[in-house]
C-alpha cells in the first residue's frame, strides 16, 4: 500500500513539474511615479460671509458686491516645491460658481473667487473646476504657506431675483 501512495505522489510531482517547465512566461512591466506628500490645509474656515445683496432700482448699475478677503494657511512638513490645486463647484454659465440651486435660491448671481499672487502683485481669477498653481516655489519661500482669497457675488443677468446665494466650492489639492 505504501508502494503504491509512493508511485501516485510521484506521479504528480512529476505531472505538475511539466506543466512548470513549460515555456509560457509572460513579462510584467510597472509603470509609477514617486511623489512628495500634498500640503494639509490647515485652517477650519468652513463659511465665508458674503453679506447681504439689496436689488433695488437705486443700485442697478451695480453689478457685483465688494470683495470678501481670506486666508487658507496650508501645513507643508515636506519640501514643497508649489501648491497646485482646483476649486470644485458648480459652474456658472462664466466659469466662475453657481448658486446652489433649491427652491428659495436667487437666480441670475453668481460668485467669483480670486487668489493673490504676491509674485505678479496681482489677483488671478479662479475658474470652477480649473486645475492650477496657487502658490509657486517662490511665493511659499516668501509668504509661507498661506493662500490669500477673496470672493464675491456678481451677476450673471440683467433681472436677478432674491433668494439665498449660497455655494458649496472644494478646494483639492493636487499634488505639490
Amino acid at each position: 500500500m505504501k508502494k503504491v501512495s509512493y508511485l501516485l505522489v510521484l506521479s504528480v510531482i512529476v505531472m505538475f513539474s511539466c506543466f512548470a517547465s513549460a515555456k509560457s512566461v509572460i513579462r510584467l512591466n510597472y509603470k509609477g511615479t514617486i511623489k512628495p506628500g500634498t500640503c494639509n490645509i490647515e485652517t477650519k474656515v468652513s463659511n465665508v460671509e458674503l453679506g447681504t445683496w439689496f436689488l433695488n432700482k437705486e443700485d442697478s448699475g451695480r453689478m457685483e458686491t465688494d470683495w470678501v478677503q481670506f486666508e487658507l494657511d496650508f501645513n507643508c512638513k515636506q519640501h514643497a516645491t508649489q501648491i497646485i490645486g482646483a476649486f470644485q463647484g458648480a459652474a456658472s454659465a462664466n466659469a466662475h460658481f453657481a448658486i446652489d440651486q433649491t427652491a428659495d435660491s436667487a437666480k441670475g448671481i453668481e460668485i467669483e473667487l480670486e487668489s493673490y499672487s504676491p509674485t505678479g502683485s496681482r489677483w488671478v481669477k479662479r475658474k470652477a473646476n480649473e486645475i492650477g498653481v496657487l502658490l509657486n516655489a517662490e511665493e511659499l519661500k516668501r509668504e509661507g504657506s498661506k493662500l490669500k482669497l477673496r470672493a464675491r457675488y456678481s451677476l450673471l443677468t440683467k433681472n436677478p431675483t432674491a433668494g439665498d446665494a449660497n455655494a458649496s466650492i472644494t478646494l483639492v489639492i493636487q499634488n505639490n
